[in-house]
């Protein structure tokens, strides 16, 4: 009787031990990531066996990652193109994670396409734009060359990030208005001044402030007056706008063949690298 007793009690603790031991969560696994850029846009995606949610780092500094849930999304838009390390960190309703780094690149937008119409623009020095396969002159800076170059972009940040830029460098001993202009009759095309062009904005990219000097030419060589406009920021892109409305209607024909632009229009003691991209046309 007593060993009866005995193995009922035995049954019945066990089964009471069982019922407290703690539930068991299954850690996450098969993590697949799906990665979809738009240029400069990525749009992440997640799944994996037992997760309930994940938290994402798009690979720039600083960054506080973004929480989506099973079957979420989560966007970010990068300030310039690179190949950005993308991590994923898939999480269950405990402690346990796993996590997968997928290396994704991102690029620029297309350049706007090219207008066709003279002004030929934007000139933007772009393969596929305008500008770089023009043939530009250098003049009144000590050496001609040093050519104007068709670069890199040495800081793809801000209001230009685009690919490729003009680089003048105006040298220390060159004339205040040194500067390039591009082949008469051929590069920008034949065009008139009229309401609906009379604004031209062109981005720069200087280490000083100087003016900014714009003057457009006819066939036979007859020049506009040169319009000035001082850069306000250094190191950074800025654009500048010139009104040409003293330009309509002026000349012996009014017909604009050549661009003629002066980077660093001041007396220098220093040679000075002067930056420039994304010349446009409008009324506004």
């Amino acid at each position: 009787m007593v060993s009866i007793l005995a193995l009922t009690f035995s049954i019945g603790c066990s089964k009471d031990n069982e019922s407290e031991l703690p539930e068991v969560i299954a850690a996450p696994s098969n993590l697949v990531v799906t990665t979809t850029p738009n240029n400069l846009v990525l749009k992440v995606k997640a799944t994996a066996t037992d997760a309930t949610s994940f938290n994402v780092y798009f690979g720039v500094n600083g960054e506080t990652p973004k929480n989506i849930l099973v079957n979420g999304e989560a966007s970010y838009t990068y300030a310039a193109a690179g190949t950005y390390n993308v991590k994923v960190v898939a999480k269950n309703a405990g402690t346990a994670t796993i996590e997968k780094i997928t290396a994704v690149t991102v690029t620029l937008p297309p350049p706007p396409p090219p207008s066709g119409v003279a002004p030929f623009a934007p000139i933007d020095f772009e393969s596929t734009g305008y500008g770089a396969t023009w043939t530009w002159t250098v003049f009144e800076n000590t050496i001609n060359p040093p050519a104007l170059e068709i670069v890199n972009n040495p800081s793809a940040t801000g209001i230009n990030t685009s690919s490729k830029v003009a680089k003048f460098t105006a040298l220390n001993g060159g004339q205040p208005y040194a500067g390039c202009e591009s082949k008469r009759g051929a590069d920008i095309g034949t065009f008139k001044f009229d309401a609906t062009n009379k604004i031209v904005r062109i981005m720069v990219y200087k280490t000083v402030i100087s003016d900014v000097g714009l003057k457009f030419s006819e066939i036979n060589g007859e020049a506009q007056p040169e319009v000035k406009v001082a850069n306000t920021k250094i190191n950074q892109w800025e654009e500048l706008r010139f009104d040409l409305s003293g330009s309509i209607g002026k000349g012996i024909t009014g017909n604009i063949v050549q661009i003629i632009i002066f980077p660093d229009f001041k007396a220098r003691t220093q040679d000075n690298v002067i930056y420039f991209d994304n010349i446009t046309f409008s009324n506004n």
